[in-house]
């Protein structure tokens, strides 16, 4: 039996994310709500908490945005009261993001006449252990999976088999293009520290987290100190738990002067604009907006050959890509970038160009839209057994 919401009212869709402070995924939702078909669809929001920029850019819009019970994803709380939502609200199809919410929305939704529709954000080798089993426990309980890029794919099939093979469907992340160019012609503020004349900038777009590599790239400019010219100034963007261990570092060697920790930033965009280069040395990533938004800007970039990066960059034509966990091939591309002007400018000519054909955000609105409407076609969402059985196949154990 085929299932239609009643023909008085929209498709009631919640959109479901960890937290309202602006993570990938948050900025990800941020940069699709002004493109959202509400005519098509009724959208709301909810997370952990509800005093985050994205609730503020919601409530905005004019899109109601929720906060669930408990602060953690994992209190026991939380399914008892999405699910009351979901009830209450009489919502037809639920989207989440990251893999714990993911698994929490798969659990409230259980038995109800509900679409689950997920998007994978990173490749799973990157997830803690409790997040790759809840991930994989559940997986088969939802209608489809969205991958943020081919790399995320692959790997939810490596670590879940069969189930994420058959459900998922790639779409990459979109810049809005509109915001990205007003937010960049303004000027940072506050300004970045004074150069050396002639020196080229770096910017680094990326919370202080070991993930992202800020350890390798200063052993990149250690080993570049003798070749000190033409010289070389970092703009570290951001915050994290790493701060005090390289603020730390940075102080005590030969980087003084040469590597500012900027802090969180909500002026990237004009950073990414001021900047001749910007580098992403990350040990893993999904499919890193920030590589999009400073490819879209001009910008030549220097990125690690992980995830879904080598989708976004293409290698020798509008950036670099150096294998991850590699100091020395780090060095080596700032030096040919900071050497080569004319490099710079051929680089990110091209990624313009290549960036704003690819990767505007209306088109990823759009890929997940009619994702929703083939989730609402669909016949009525399978109860426990079947969607169980197929979760728990020879695959799903293997985390």
């Amino acid at each position: 039996m085929r299932v239609s919401s009643p023909s008085s009212r929209r498709p009631r869709v919640l959109v479901l994310t960890r937290t309202s402070a602006l993570g990938g995924a948050e900025r990800m939702l941020m940069n699709a709500l002004p493109y959202l078909d509400r005519e098509r669809f009724d959208y709301r929001f909810a997370a952990l908490d509800a005093a985050g920029p994205l609730a503020v850019a919601c409530r905005e819009a004019g899109l109601p945005f929720r906060a669930l019970s408990g602060r953690h994803v994992l209190d026991p709380r939380n399914p008892i009261a999405l699910r009351r939502l979901l009830a209450r609200e009489r919502i037809d199809l639920l989207h989440a993001h990251l893999p714990l919410t993911g698994a929490l929305a798969r659990a409230a939704a259980r038995g109800l006449p509900v679409r689950v529709v997920y998007t994978e954000h990173s490749v799973q080798e990157h997830y803690r252990v409790p997040s790759r089993w809840a991930n994989a426990a559940t997986y088969g309980w939802q209608s489809r999976v969205v991958a943020v890029s081919e790399g995320v794919r692959s790997s939810a099939v490596r670590r879940i088999g069969a189930p994420a093979r058959d459900l998922t469907r790639v779409v990459p992340n979109g810049v809005d293009f509109e915001r990205l160019d007003r937010e960049a012609a303004a000027r940072p503020y506050p300004p970045p520290p004074p150069c050396p004349r002639g020196a080229v900038r770096v910017l680094v777009p990326a919370r202080l987290a070991t993930v992202k590599g800020h350890d390798l790239l200063l052993d990149a400019l250690e080993a570049l100190a003798e070749r000190p010219f033409p010289p070389l100034q970092v703009w570290l963007a951001g915050d994290g738990p790493r701060r005090e261990a390289l603020a730390a570092r940075v102080a005590a060697g030969a980087l003084a002067g040469r590597v500012h920790l900027l802090g969180a930033r909500r002026d990237v965009f004009a950073l990414m604009r001021a900047a001749d280069v910007v580098a992403l040395p990350s040990r893993h990533e999904g499919h890193p907006l920030a590589l999009l938004e400073a490819l879209a800007l001009g910008r030549p970039v220097l990125a690690t050959r992980v995830g879904g990066v080598p989708e976004i960059v293409r290698e020798g034509e509008t950036g670099l890509l150096v294998p991850p966990g590699d100091p020395e091939a780090l060095a080596e591309g700032l030096d040919r970038l900071r050497a080569d002007a004319g490099l710079r400018g051929r680089l990110g000519a091209a990624a313009a160009r290549d960036a704003r054909s690819r990767f505007d955000v209306r088109h990823a609105v759009a890929a997940i839209e009619g994702i929703y409407a083939q989730c609402l076609a669909d016949a009525k969402p399978a109860r426990r057994g079947a969607a169980s059985d197929r979760a728990r196949g020879p695959h799903a154990s293997g985390v």
